[in-house]
This record gives C-alpha cells, sequence and structure tokens, in this order.
C-alpha cells in the first residue's frame, strides 16, 4: 500500500448517493486517518462546504449523481473553494460513465467495486499534483 501519510491532516468531502458505498467509504478513509466531511447528495455538498468554515482538500465524488454530475459538482465547489482537488468514483466501467471528467486537473478513481489496497493508490494519485 501507498504512503498515505498526507490523508490524516486534511479533510475530504465525500459525496455518493449510494447509502452503502458512501458509509464502506467513509470508514475506508476514516481507518487511514481522513477527516471525513459526507453528503448524499450534490445539494447537500453544496450547503455543507458553504457551511464548512476550514479547507476542504479534497472532493470525492461519483461521477453519475440525479440532478448534478460530479464534475458539475466540482465546478460549483471550485468557484469558492479554488484549490480543490478532485477524485472521481463510479461504478461504471472504465471510460463510461466519466463525461465531463477534465483527466488534465482530475483523476477518475477506480470503479466502486474497489479494495482497499486499489483504493488507497487511486487516493494517492488524488492527492499528487491535482490542482
Amino acid at each position: 500500500m501507498p504512503d498515505l501519510q498526507w490523508v490524516g491532516s486534511e479533510t475530504i468531502l465525500l459525496v455518493e448517493d449510494e447509502d452503502s458505498v458512501r458509509r464502506f467509504t467513509r470508514l475506508l478513509l476514516e481507518r487511514h486517518g481522513c477527516r471525513v466531511v459526507e453528503a448524499a447528495s450534490p445539494d447537500q455538498a453544496l450547503s455543507t462546504a458553504a457551511d464548512f468554515d476550514g479547507p476542504i482538500a479534497l472532493l470525492l465524488t461519483d461521477v453519475v449523481m440525479p440532478h448534478l454530475s460530479g464534475p458539475e459538482l466540482a465546478e460549483k465547489l471550485r468557484a469558492s473553494r479554488p484549490d480543490l482537488r478532485v477524485l472521481y468514483m463510479s461504478g461504471y466501467p472504465a471510460g463510461h460513465g466519466d463525461a465531463g471528467v477534465d483527466d488534465r486537473s482530475e483523476r477518475p478513481a477506480d470503479s466502486k467495486a474497489f479494495h482497499q489496497g486499489g483504493f488507497a493508490q487511486a487516493d494517492q494519485r488524488g492527492a499528487e499534483g491535482i490542482s
């Protein structure tokens, strides 16, 4: 597993509309020492981010959600948090369901059927060099 020391001091905004996936992902992140702020919808994420006083280092979001996609959510959040890094997760196979993901500044994660090591690697990729 890659070195994940960076995560213990940063806050991650987790946005996922599937309760079981959100709970599992939160537990996994917290096990690595992350502070997790979670939202069950893009609208809730926008409200949560607006009310959150501290910095949010990483947006970990589903790509496809009702009413607003992950990339659209990232764009809205970056209006007030321009340094926000973004890491996507998707239940779709690679290359499907990632429309709108800007590969230059954002990283698609592995599918949601990830294992702890695979997620940690994607999480580490998301922490490196994403502006």
